[in-house]
C-alpha cells in the first residue's frame, strides 16, 4: 500500500511507499519499503527499507534499522543507526552508534556518541565522535569545500575530532585524533594525532603533527603541505 501524507499520523502497518510532505508521526510497528521525506518525520523507532531524504528531516526517539539512507536532509537519532548503505548530504546526529554494512558516505556534518563503522567510510565535512571509527577497507575524512549547503553550511565547516580511527587505507585531512591504526596512512591539512600505528606506509605533510609513531620509520615519507 502507498500513502502520501501532508500532516498527521501514519497508522501501524506495512507500506510499500510512504511520502511525507509536511509534518508526520510514524506510529509504532510501521514498516515500509520506501520512506520519502520532503517534510518532517517523527517516530519512536524506524524500521524498513530505503529512506529517501528530499530536503526533509527525520527525528527518531530510539533506534533506526533500515536498508539504506540516501538524499539530502537532516537525520537526528536518540538511539543507534544500523543500515546497509548510507549516502547522505546534510547532517546526521546519533547519541548511539552509526553502523553501515557497506558504504558510509556523508557530505556535511556527522556526530555520534558511540562508535562509527562501515566497510568504507568517506566523510566530506565535519565529524565529531568521542568513540572510535572503524572501516574494513578505507577511511577518508576531509573538510568540505566548494559546496553550498543551505543555512546549516557553517556547521559543516567545523573541525573534525575522533577518539580513534582503524582502517586498512586511512586518508585524513584537518582532523584531531587520539589513535590512528592502519596499513597505509596519509595525514595532511593540519592533522593532530597522538599515536599512529602503521604496517606499510606513513605519509605526513609539514602541517600535521604526530606525538608517537609505532611502525617502521624507514617507511615514513614527509612532504610539504
Amino acid at each position: 500500500m502507498d500513502i502520501v501524507i501532508d500532516s498527521g499520523r501514519v497508522r501501524r502497518g506495512t507500506y510499500r511507499t510512504i511520502t511525507v510532505l509536511g509534518d508526520a508521526v510514524l506510529e509504532d510497528d510501521v514498516t515500509f519499503v520506501n520512506l520519502i521525506v520532503s517534510g518532517t518525520v517523527r517516530c519512536l523507532r524506524c524500521h524498513g527499507g530505503t529512506v529517501i531524504m528530499r530536503s526533509g528531516s527525520v527525528f527518531c526517539g530510539g533506534d533506526v534499522s533500515v536498508e539504506r539512507i540516501e538524499g539530502h536532509g537532516r537525520v537526528t537519532i536518540s538511539g543507534s543507526l544500523r543500515c546497509q548503505t548510507l549516502e547522505l548530504t546534510g547532517s546526521l546526529v546519533a547519541r548511539g552508534s552509526i553502523t553501515a554494512r557497506h558504504e558510509l558516505f556523508i557530505q556535511g556534518l556527522v556526530r555520534s556518541g558511540e562508535h562509527m563503522a562501515g566497510k568504507d567510510v568517506l566523510i566530506d565535512g565535519s565529524v565529531v565522535s568521542d568513540a572510535g571509527m572503524r572501516a574494513a577497507r578505507s577511511v577518508l575524512v576531509r573538510p568540505l569545500g566548494g559546496m553550498a549547503l543551505s543555512r546549516y553550511a557553517k556547521d559543516y565547516l567545523l573541525g573534525s575530532r575522533v577518539e580513534s580511527i582503524h582502517g586498512a587505507i586511512v586518508r585524513l585531512q584537518g582532523i584531531t585524533c587520539g589513535h590512528v591504526t592502519g596499513t597505509d596512512v596519509v595525514l595532511t591539512g593540519g592533522c593532530v594525532v597522538h599515536t599512529i600505528r602503521f604496517t606499510s606506509r606513513l605519509v605526513q605533510d609539514g602541517t600535521s603533527s604526530v606525538l608517537f609513531i609505532e611502525g617502521s620509520r624507514r617507511r615514513i615519507h614527509r612532504r610539504t603541505a
